[in-house]
């Protein structure tokens, strides 16, 4: 044993007796002692089990907010970044010790995303410097650097091929388990949790025979109708377009695994027609389709405005134009959050801003399309979906998954040598998936 990962297990053991005894003392206080506990306790687990930070950040966050009975967006932000937090301390702590020194880095991606951060602090202090609300400033903060930040943890949690997928057996059987739970809930609201894995599970589908290839099929359109009756327009957008793509830029076993989903959630559909509650959620299905944009194109103007009299920096993170007539008889304070992502980026950080952020999503989705035959495809495809959904989509949690897909796409695409366009490389089919089809 090497005195790193001694050093590690010491860190963290010391860390397992204070959690111990923060539970003693956490009874005492109530949910607050609870609540650091739960947070010790997970800062010794992700160094421990590092590929389980992110899993148990998106699902945990919710499922934790949840059990204390608060389902506001502010509480399940608030509990998904404390979770995501300790997930940073411990990628902190295993570099301190040297547990994951030689481990690969892709510096000239990280370099993307780390000027992305640059730029957002660099708004944010603009920003108040030019007299918007701490607040607001910080929201907007949020909401930009929670892409870059979640690139750089995934690439720090899930460089190696067995934690990638140990972490995605613990996100899709804890997200299926949910959604069984709640899939004939009417009301609920969603799709993104269970939309993230459905184009990796439909390219495994078609790599697969037999009751393997069954049994992807079916879990991928159980998702896939979860993501249909949230009622979440911008879910539908990004998974048709990441579904166009797979069936365009995909080989013959990516349009194999379309086929087979496509044909159990045809069965799916029919054998859960007469369900109450998805009789109901379908009700929801038909209301937002026939549901208008409201005052979101009126307040994608005002965003507009601003950028068009600040087109170079934007007015600065925080921006808001107070006292705005919508339609509806509302009058309200406008931004700096708005329902179209990409305005929220020229109003607050101006055309520099909004390359920053978009260029290096861009690069790795181009890479990720160049690979037919690679699992790097389903996640550079969504990449796309999301990137074109964010037009007219700007999630108050974030566009995060902006920051988990092109990391996904990098670590899972084929390594390509410098100076070397990835559309020109010419690789032999991965063996593993020769093995799959035996």
């Amino acid at each position: 044993m090497s005195y790193r990962t001694a050093a590690l297990r010491v860190i963290t053991a010391s860390a397992a007796c204070a959690g111990g005894m923060a539970v003693l003392l956490g009874y005492e206080h109530g949910r607050i002692g609870l609540g650091g506990v739960a947070l010790v306790l997970s800062w010794v687990t992700f160094c421990l089990v590092p590929w389980a930070v992110l899993p148990v950040s998106i699902v945990g966050g919710a499922v934790a907010a949840g059990l204390l009975g608060q389902t506001d967006v502010r509480a399940i932000v608030i509990a998904h970044g404390l979770l995501l937090g300790m997930g940073c301390l411990a990628v902190v702590t295993r570099r301190l010790v040297g547990a994951d020194r030689d481990q690969p880095s892709h510096p000239r991606y990280q370099l993307g995303m780390l000027a992305v951060l640059m730029v957002a602090a660099i708004g944010a202090l603009y920003g108040l410097a030019a007299g918007n609300a701490p607040k607001d400033v910080l929201v907007a903060l949020y909401l930009i650097a929670v892409i870059p930040i979640y690139f750089l943890i995934a690439m720090q949690t899930l460089m190696r091929t067995n934690w990638r997928r140990y972490a995605g057996i613990l996100y899709v059987g804890s997200i299926s388990v949910l959604t069984a739970l709640e899939f004939g809930t009417p009301g609920r609201h969603g799709g993104l949790l269970a939309l993230l894995p459905v184009p990796a599970l439909i390219v495994l589908t078609g790599r697969y025979r037999g009751w393997r290839r069954f049994g992807l099929a079916v879990l991928a359109a159980i998702l896939s109708a979860d993501v249909v009756l949230a009622s979440y327009r911008s879910m539908w957008l990004a998974g048709g377009v990441a579904a166009a793509i797979l069936l365009v830029r995909g080989d013959r076993t990516v349009r194999h695994g379309l086929l087979a989903v496509g044909a159990a959630g045809a069965a799916l559909a029919g054998l859960t027609l007469l369900a109450g509650g998805i009789n109901q959620r379908a009700v929801a299905v038909g209301a937002a389709v026939a549901r208008s944009a409201g005052y979101r194109l009126p307040e994608s103007g005002i965003g507009w405005d601003v950028f068009v009299s600040q087109p170079l920096f934007g007015a600065g993170l925080g921006q808001t134009t107070p006292g705005v007539y919508l339609p509806g008889f509302v009058v309200a304070d406008v931004g700096p959050v708005y329902h179209a992502f990409y305005v929220l980026l020229l109003a607050n950080l101006g055309i520099v801003g909004l390359a920053v952020v978009i260029l290096p999503l861009a690069r790795l989705s181009w890479r990720g399309l160049a690979e037919r035959d690679s699992i790097a495809l389903p996640f550079a495809a969504l990449t796309v979906g999301f990137l074109a959904a964010a037009l007219v989509s700007g999630p108050t949690d974030g566009h995060w998954e902006l920051g988990l897909l092109p990391a996904l796409t990098l670590l899972s695409g084929r390594p390509v040598a410098a100076g070397q366009s990835p559309a020109r490389e010419v690789s032999p089919r991965p063996a593993e998936l020769a093995g799959a089809r035996s």
